[in-house]
C-alpha cells in the first residue's frame, strides 16, 4: 500500500521518474506491472485519469511545466475532462477528495497553473517503476 506522505511539489525528483522522461517508453511487461500495481493501489482510477498523470510525471521529468491545456493536447482529450481528470489527482472535486498525486501551481507569469508532481505522487510513481524494473525485459514500446 502507498502512503500519502505529503501533497507539496515533489523538489527532487526520483531516478527512475527521470529515466522514464529520457526514456523511448516502456516495455510492455512494464506497461502490464504499472497498471497492475496502480489498479492494486487504486481500483477505479481510469485509464484517461492515468494517461493524465503519466504524460505529467513524464514532462515534470524532462524539466517542463505543463498546463491543463497542453496536456489536454497532449493526450487528446476535451479540455473540460483534463481539467477534471486533474481535479481528481491533486485536490479533488467538491466533497470527493482527490489522490493529493499532483499540484496545481500559481504561475507568476501567467493567470493559469501548471501542474506538478507532489512528493506522494513522486513516491508512488517511483515506487512502481522501480518495482517493474526487476521484471522481465522485452522490446522497448515505441
Amino acid at each position: 500500500m502507498f502512503f500519502v506522505f505529503g501533497t507539496l511539489p515533489v523538489t527532487d525528483l526520483p531516478p527512475a521518474i527521470a529515466d522514464l522522461s529520457r526514456s523511448k517508453g516502456l516495455s510492455w511487461s512494464q506497461i502490464e506491472q504499472l497498471l497492475g500495481a496502480l489498479r492494486k493501489e487504486k481500483p477505479d482510477l481510469t485509464i484517461g485519469a492515468l494517461q493524465v498523470f503519466l504524460h505529467i510525471a513524464r514532462r515534470v521529468g524532462a524539466q517542463e511545466r505543463p498546463y491543463i491545456k497542453s496536456v489536454a493536447e497532449g493526450v487528446g482529450m476535451q479540455y473540460s475532462s483534463t481539467a477534471r481528470l486533474c481535479d481528481l489527482l491533486s485536490d479533488g472535486v467538491g466533497s470527493s477528495v482527490g489522490l493529493g498525486w499532483i499540484a496545481k501551481i500559481e504561475d507568476r507569469n501567467s493567470r493559469a497553473k501548471y501542474l506538478t508532481l507532489t512528493n506522494a505522487g513522486a513516491y508512488m510513481l517511483a515506487s512502481v517503476l522501480e518495482s517493474t524494473a526487476a521484471g522481465d525485459p522485452d522490446e522497448d514500446f515505441d
